[in-house]
């Protein structure tokens, strides 16, 4: 918890496994864990995401016992319907 309010331009943020902090999670959670141990530091830092002196981070280590669910990639975008007969339309391929 936070007591008061944060220093000027300071942001709390969360490091997975000693990855890069960032401040944002997709649809406000961690998804995709591989089955077993993780560590999730919380701190306050500044605008490039150095932790500021004073404040104090909190560190927790948890399980995680299930595997990792797999990830499903988007649906294709829909199909463009047929050009009217007697039109040049150029053929485009749909993007992954």
């Amino acid at each position: 918890n936070v007591i008061g309010a944060l220093p000027s331009g300071a942001t709390v943020y969360f490091s997975l496994d000693g990855g890069p902090p960032t401040t944002e999670y997709q649809d406000g959670g961690i998804y995709g864990l591989a089955r077993g141990n993780h560590t999730l530091r919380v701190f306050i830092g500044d605008a490039s995401g150095r932790e500021i002196a004073g404040t104090t981070g909190v560190t927790r280590t948890f399980f995680v016992n299930v595997p990792a669910a797999p990830v499903v990639p988007p649906p294709p975008p829909p199909l463009q319907p047929p050009a009217p007969k007697g039109t040049d339309v150029p053929f485009r391929f749909p993007t992954p």
